[in-house]
């Protein structure tokens, strides 16, 4: 899940009776520039194989991706051993506040 708060606030709405949520972060591992492409870089990647990863160790049965980059999501969709359903793509309208298009859905224009 890219963005864990909006996640964790909207996913407390949900009736978590029979669900265990676990959440990980896009920059889970945090894996360098260097280490994933081998140049110069403060910056820490993103790393979908990792997201899956920690899911797989954690057992999950069903995975549900939120906010992932296009291309991300088909690398964590590969490495996931559980089966993916995306909720929500990554969306740069709203300046990557993923969950902001669906808060208006039904709002008259």
């Amino acid at each position: 899940m890219c963005f864990v708060s909006e996640g964790s606030r909207n996913g407390q709405a949900v009736p978590l009776r029979f669900i265990e949520v676990h959440t990980v972060d896009c920059k889970c591992g945090k894996v360098t520039k260097f280490e994933m492409l081998g140049i110069e870089g403060k910056g820490i990647m993103c790393n979908p194989a990792g997201q899956a990863s920690y899911l797989e160790n954690h057992n999950t049965e069903l995975n549900i991706s939120m906010g992932l980059c296009v291309g991300h999501d088909m690398v964590f969709n590969q490495k996931s051993n559980a089966p993916v359903s995306v909720l929500l793509v990554k969306d740069r309208i709203t300046k990557h506040n993923t969950i902001e298009s669906i808060k208006h859905l039904g709002d008259s224009t």
